[in-house]
């Protein structure tokens, strides 16, 4: 083993006759690559725990790939017995690289800390249900409040004095047994208080939602104009799934349409462009327009190829003969033989009702709680 002890006094020899070898270690690979002498004294140093401490950008991925490089050249390890980790995907991306790609190690396991423990979960026969991203703990953590929480009295009033500037309830919470009961009585109370009808109602709400692209369904969009599309389709009676990839086709993963839709046999995604026929939009720089004229004429090749042509419905903003997107649509689903079954103001209502329930707890959830578990 070629490794030294911290304080050791073969370090500095061991430096001088390692030298020609950390020198030429990048040649080939990146060869303004240079290991400094704290470097390399972090890649011969043999300690159980080393703790490298170092600033942004100052050579702690390229210390972890040199560390590597020494241990199968110099310490005859194998390279299926040596696993790199990293916090970031980011930072095994760059290790990957260089590790397995570029010095060619393809057997040295490189990973984050989460796809090994991930790994470990599988491999061991544990049960395993998926990582919970932030959208699976916002749902887990507003079941809590909803289900659990609210129903105990005492303990949600002490939660609404500890976090009263991020909780939207109002003061009759605690007439209710149940949060559901709570929720139906305080949407109805504020129809009846502006004293409106329902589809005046109905009609204030969709506005009020499409200023922060939320659509009736409750989902966060894009674009307002996707908002418009997306309620347009739920309204009359399309089922649809926003950003469903697309799986016809193995070579494209990357693709995901804006709205896949489905009704009885037939099936298409629909996607819709920010710009006018000609390619303008006055909302965007001229970058950004370059950018997204070169995306749009990905998607248009792929849209032309014979076994697609039925497959996509193409909308715009705007139309050279002043019609509407909403309405351009309308025509290609009637072609296509959809049948549009509008929804009554009733059916309307209730959705929107049942997805305005995180209006009482959402800032709390996103601003507070998931930075503080994340951080935690």
């Amino acid at each position: 083993m070629n490794f030294f002890e911290p304080n050791s006094t073969e370090i500095k020899p061991e430096l001088v006759k390692n030298k020609e070898y950390f020198d030429a270690m990048f040649k080939g690979i990146d060869d303004n690559i240079l290991l400094d002498e704290q470097q390399r004294i972090a890649v011969l140093l043999n300690a159980s725990n080393l703790l490298v401490v170092a600033g942004a950008g100052s050579g702690k991925t390229t210390t972890m790939v040199a560390k590597v490089k020494y241990l199968i050249d110099k310490c005859n390890y194998q390279e299926s017995e040596i696993v790199v980790l990293s916090f970031t995907k980011k930072v095994k991306e760059e290790l990957k690289r260089l590790i397995n790609d570029e010095f060619g190690y393809k057997n040295v396991k490189v990973s984050t800390f989460h796809a090994l423990g991930l790994h470990i979960i599988k491999t061991s026969g544990e049960n395993y249900n998926g990582i919970v991203d932030d959208a699976g703990q916002y749902k887990i953590l507003a079941k809590y409040i909803k289900t659990i929480l609210f129903k105990d009295k005492e303990k949600f009033n002490n939660f609404l004095d500890a976090f009263s500037n991020k909780l939207f309830f109002s003061d009759c919470w605690d007439k209710y047994s149940n949060f559901e009961d709570f929720h139906e009585a305080s949407y109805k109370n504020f129809m009846n208080k502006n004293n409106i009808n329902l589809d005046e109602y109905n009609d204030l709400q969709i506005k009020k939602r499409r200023e922060y692209k939320k659509s009736i369904n409750g989902e966060y969009l894009r674009s307002k104009e996707e908002v418009d599309i997306a309620n347009y389709l739920f309204i009359n009676g399309i089922d649809y799934e926003y950003e469903k990839k697309y799986d016809k086709d193995s070579n494209t993963k990357w693709y995901h349409p804006d709205f896949y839709i489905r009704q009885l046999e037939k099936e298409n995604y629909i996607e819709h462009f920010g710009i006018d026929e000609d390619g303008h939009n006055d909302m965007y720089t001229d970058e950004q327009l370059t950018s997204y004229l070169k995306n749009l004429k990905v998607k248009q090749s792929f849209f032309n190829e014979n076994f697609n042509k039925n497959l996509f419905i193409i909308t715009y903003s705007k139309y050279n003969d002043k019609s509407k997107y909403i309405d351009n649509l309308n025509e290609q689903l009637v072609a296509r033989g959809y049948i549009l079954k509008k929804l009554s103001e009733e059916e309307i209502y209730n959705r929107l009702r049942d997805t305005s329930q995180d209006s009482y707890y959402s800032r709390f959830i996103d601003k507070l709680l998931i930075p503080f578990i994340s951080l935690f």
